[in-house]
């Protein structure tokens, strides 16, 4: 244990993937130990007992065609908030250190980000254009924070959502709640008394996303939802005349027409905003 609190301690931030340094480790202990049989050792270890349960957990994590959510989801590995749920499947070094530390490097990781929200902003808060309005540093900390106490606020799933690059869609009662605008990868995770990431089912249908908070034991610490979250590339609609946006849409390729009839300003507006939003 003592050993890899020294990694991660030792470890610094600089990028958005901090556990690609467990591979630099690996493999120097690889060229340390080559006249030993390294694998032999670490088959043995907790470690790998550690790793191989994960990886019969996630092999169950694929949800079968069925409607009934519950029963897709028995046999996934549940945890008690976002965080650690999406941490345990995006983090090299999360899934290699033993079960018994796993909940103390996602404090140490939480930790971590949270200073460099402040220290290092330009890359893990600046670069992803959040709007100031709805996403406050301030307030994303403290969800953080927060998850530490088993309590999942709405703020960190969109601030993980960039940290990752991908956007993490939940589900429930074979309902899907979207939570990014981005064209990101996405990834599903479904609630049933706990948080897992799953296969999609092709019976899902998208639900209502008032009803979000009301079904998942998710609080919201924001002012608005998803689609306010970043600062959107064009100025308000007003600053525009339709034969501009029209210009625009011919532009990046979008058709001015939808079934045959014109596409409205407002309509317009909208895909050229989400068009440049992607493509920044």
């Amino acid at each position: 244990m003592l050993f890899w609190l020294f990694l991660i301690n030792k470890f610094d931030l600089n990028t958005n993937h901090p556990s690609i340094f467990i591979t630099m480790v690996l493999e120097l202990l690889r060229e340390i130990n080559q006249d030993c049989s390294f694998t032999e050792a670490i088959q043995e270890s907790d470690y790998t007992e550690c790793v191989a349960k994960q990886n019969s957990e996630q092999q169950n994590d694929t949800v079968s065609s069925s409607k009934n959510s519950k029963n897709t989801n028995s046999n996934s590995k549940n945890y008690k908030t976002l965080v650690e749920c999406i941490i345990s499947k995006h983090d090299m070094m999360y899934q290699h250190i033993p079960c018994e530390d796993q909940k103390l490097f996602v404090q140490k990781l939480v930790n971590e980000i949270c200073s460099c929200i402040d220290e290092k902003s330009e890359n893990f808060w600046d670069n992803f254009r959040f709007n100031p309005k709805c996403m406050k540093s301030s307030v994303v900390q403290i969800a953080f924070q927060l998850a530490e106490q088993n309590k999942n606020m709405i703020s960190v799933i969109y601030y993980l959502n960039e940290y990752f690059k991908h956007h993490f869609v939940l589900v429930r009662n074979d309902k899907m709640y979207e939570t990014s605008l981005k064209n990101y990868p996405r990834e599903y995770i479904l609630y049933d008394s706990g948080f897992s990431i799953v296969e999609v089912d092709d019976t899902w249908t998208k639900g209502e996303q008032e009803q979000l908070f009301n079904v998942m034991p998710i609080t919201n610490d924001l002012p608005k939802d998803y689609r306010a979250v970043h600062k959107m590339p064009l100025q308000s609609i007003g600053k525009y005349k339709l034969p501009e946006l029209k210009g625009f849409a011919v532009e990046y390729d979008i058709p001015l027409q939808k079934n045959g009839k014109n596409k409205m300003k407002q309509e317009l507006y909208d895909e050229i905003n989400l068009y440049k939003l992607n493509h920044i």
